[in-house]
């Protein structure tokens, strides 16, 4: 980044987090939430290590959210809190099911490593990259090959549908565990910045006096909707934490609920 951009965008952040101030402050009551959280979870059953993963995930993503709106890039705050909701229908999908769940998620690496490794090797057979000392040597590793395979085929009836882990897209997940009005909506409204279709045209070009001007720093863009989804979703999210690893946080979400209810009301002029 440009130097004069570094400085436009931290006098922006300072702007930012003041007139904003209530939704930051709830970010960082959520972030407290999770802090503790992370020093209670345990690894008694199987689900744990998955919801582990995924608590992992979903923390370190909503950092990343509060960082960008900082900043005043919602649009890729945008595309961070849709990751948000995929990781919550995951987990609810995978806590209501079971441990076949849990044995599809852990183990679809082993069929990604084999079409990978597949690929790969054909595309060094059709010159598609140089063949080196390095390339041969994967070419030709029976070993490797053996170790993939024999991966591949003890999970592989696992997956009927080998393009989707679960066997089932993200919608229909999301329907199952009553998500489906928020894929409806917020999911296809993140989902416009993730493919940069044109429905998010006039976040980045402006035609003043009729000539175009290309946006591309800091802006008010988006802010309102990442803070009304990402808190959501996370929210949500810690109440699957909560009830998988049996913290008893149940007052304390209760409680960021209702702070959250209070700051969207008396701040819903900020969210126009």
């Amino acid at each position: 980044m440009l130097e004069k951009d570094e400085i436009e965008t931290e006098q922006w952040r300072q702007k930012c987090l003041e007139k904003y101030k209530p939704f930051f402050d709830l970010n960082n009551k959520l972030f407290q939430l999770a802090e503790i959280a992370t020093n209670k979870i345990t690894r008694d059953i199987p689900l744990h290590d998955v919801m582990a993963f995924l608590f992992g995930k979903a923390h370190k993503t909503f950092q990343a959210v509060d960082i960008l709106m900082q900043r005043g890039y919602g649009q890729d705050a945008a595309i961070l809190t849709r990751s948000l909701f995929e990781i919550l229908v995951i987990s609810k999908w995978i806590i209501a099911g079971d441990s076949e769940r849990i044995n599809k998620f852990v183990n679809y690496h082993r069929v990604l490593r084999k079409k990978l490794f597949d690929m790969y090797r054909e595309d060094i057979k059709n010159s598609k990259f140089s063949r080196t000392p390095e390339t041969e040597a994967i070419l030709n590793n029976d070993d490797i090959r053996k170790k993939i395979g024999d991966n591949y085929s003890d999970v592989k009836h696992l997956y009927p549908n080998e393009y989707l882990w679960s066997g089932k897209t993200i919608k229909k997940m999301a329907e199952e565990v009553g998500l489906d009005h928020d894929y409806d909506y917020s999911y296809g409204l993140l989902s416009d910045q993730v493919h940069s279709n044109a429905m998010v045209i006039q976040d980045y070009i402006s035609f003043p006096k009729e000539e175009m001007e290309v946006e591309y720093g800091p802006s008010k863009s988006f802010l309102p909707e990442v803070f009304f989804y990402s808190t959501q979703f996370f929210l949500k999210f810690l109440c699957e934490v909560n009830q998988t690893f049996q913290l008893g946080f149940e007052g304390r979400i209760s409680e960021t609920a209702k702070d959250r209810e209070t700051v969207l009301v008396d701040n819903e002029v900020l969210l126009r």
